[in-house]
């Protein structure tokens, strides 16, 4: 009897390594910021959390997307505290290494699947918010499952595969709403690849119908809790507000020598050199043949670029985050950027191409993993005051107790009371304040504040000085006082 014997090539070796390392470098930062404080969309997204599980009847922006506070919720309803929460986010970050690699392997082959899931392992994007409790990481996750999930349909017809797309494009839409925009990438390469055959395609449908499934349960409960089905979805759609892209296209662009480093950016314009082919040979995308299918696969990733950088240029504010969806395939424009000079030098000589392509990887890497280093250290304890002081209020003033900040978020999640804002004039201050009560007044520098404060805060003697915090060079950079009535 013979036994069936799994032989891993060196690619597959390579990728197991690569594997490894993605896991420990964000097991490493993970460790690193496990007790940094929340951000002020973390602590919405926790307040939702409590507000499900029914632990604390928080306030929340209803443009936030609820499947990451829903998973978060039941985590909290089995037991499970903050540090183990912010885990999930790991995970997240770690499957879509995953997913990377074999989403590439399918669209080219392992070696370049190798490559680019090793740069983007080393992200300092990816590492900086794996390391957070936001829904970046994990929507790019399932942006990437998406993809993987539809390019196994196309390729192999399978209608498990059409159905599973669209499953993961509504709980992708559900992480972060602008996953939305991907059916504008799946509806452009389907019109380029079959014009208007996959209209009849009726795999096509149970696609559509997979995602239908999935959303008509959230389509109730927004109707019961909005008034209608689209609500959270046309409020939440954009990054921060839309207006003309412009600006913030331009704003994107002068961010890719932050994102990829110089050296990473020098591959990213010769790899988009690579490309141009697929730009001229349009008109043969609807063509079969071997060739056709390079073109295809290109004009994908090209796709895969473009329509979040576009649509996230229509926004009138700019975050390096916003456009995370694209990274897996501007790593990949590197890859081929980093395999035509090793071309090149193979006219020259053979290891010398070789050795230059690994010292070009081991060279973005290296710089990749600098840049995560500092940007997640040098923010470990930002924020901490605030999250001192809202532990603070919640062991040391009663329950009934009014918060007026402007780090709203993160004092109802850490306080656990009743948070207002502070905006207006001082003159709607004082009315909103003579009402009495257990009233309790902050300021800080970590959000902005109206004019009229620190004035008010010189001349009012209602106010009782309760705590200072202060930075490294002992400048108060958080003042708590009780308002007396």
């Amino acid at each position: 009897m013979t036994e069936n014997k799994v032989t891993l090539s060196k690619y597959d070796l390579a990728f197991i390594g690569i594997f490894i390392f993605a896991i420990a470098v964000r097991l490493y930062f993970f460790y690193v910021t496990q007790n940094q404080t929340l951000w002020w969309d973390g602590a919405e997204y926790m307040n939702m959390a409590k507000n499900f599980v029914g632990t604390y009847n928080a306030e929340w922006w209803p443009g936030r997307p609820i499947l990451m506070p829903l998973l978060w919720a039941g985590m909290l309803k089995l037991g499970f505290g903050e540090t183990a929460l912010k885990f999930l986010v790991t995970i997240f970050s770690v499957v879509g290494i995953l997913f990377t690699y074999l989403t590439i392997k399918n669209m080219y082959d392992k070696r370049t699947a190798v490559v680019t899931t090793a740069l983007l392992s080393a992200f300092w994007l990816h590492l900086f918010y794996s390391a957070r409790m936001l829904v970046d990481v994990p929507s790019l996750t399932m942006w990437t499952i998406i993809i993987y999930f539809f390019w196994k349909a196309i390729d192999t017809k399978d209608w498990k595969y059409y159905i599973l797309t669209g499953i993961f494009v509504a709980l992708g839409t559900l992480v972060r709403f602008p996953i939305l925009i991907i059916g504008v990438l799946i509806l452009i390469y389907l019109v380029a690849t079959e014009r208007h055959k996959f209209l009849f395609d009726k795999n096509i449908w149970l696609m559509a119908g997979g995602s239908l499934a999935v959303m008509v349960p959230y389509f109730i409960w927004a109707t019961l809790k909005f008034g209608s089905p689209f609500y959270q979805i046309l409020f939440g759609s954009g990054a921060a507000g839309q207006t003309f892209g412009l600006p913030s296209l331009l704003a994107y662009l002068r961010l890719f020598p932050v994102y990829f480093t110089t050296v990473g950016l020098i591959l990213f314009v010769i790899g988009l050199y690579m490309f141009v082919d697929t730009i001229l040979g349009m008109d043969l995308l609807n063509k079969i043949s071997g060739e056709n299918k390079r073109l295809r696969n290109n004009f994908f990733i090209l796709l895969w670029l473009l329509i979040p950088l576009i649509y996230f240029a229509t926004q009138s504010r700019t975050e390096e985050r916003y456009i995370i969806f694209i990274f897996p395939a501007a790593f990949l424009i590197i890859t081929k950027g980093i395999f035509y000079i090793e071309t090149l030098l193979k006219r020259v000589q053979l290891n010398l191409a070789h050795a230059v392509a690994v010292i070009l990887i081991i060279a973005i890497v290296i710089l990749q993993l600098g840049a995560a280093n500092t940007s997640i250290t040098n923010s470990v304890n930002s924020y901490a005051p605030i999250k001192e002081v809202g532990i603070w209020l919640n062991e040391n003033t009663p329950k009934d107790s009014v918060i007026y900040t402007m780090s709203i978020p993160q004092i109802e999640y850490y306080a656990e009371r009743k948070t207002l804002s502070y905006g207006g004039t001082a003159e709607d201050f004082n009315k909103i304040i003579s009402a009495g009560g257990n009233s309790y007044f902050m300021i800080s520098a970590f959000e902005g504040h109206p004019d009229w404060v620190v004035d008010y805060l010189s001349k009012n003697t209602n106010l009782e000085l309760l705590r200072t915090y202060e930075d490294e060079n002992q400048q108060p950079v958080l003042i708590l006082y009780k308002i007396k009535t």
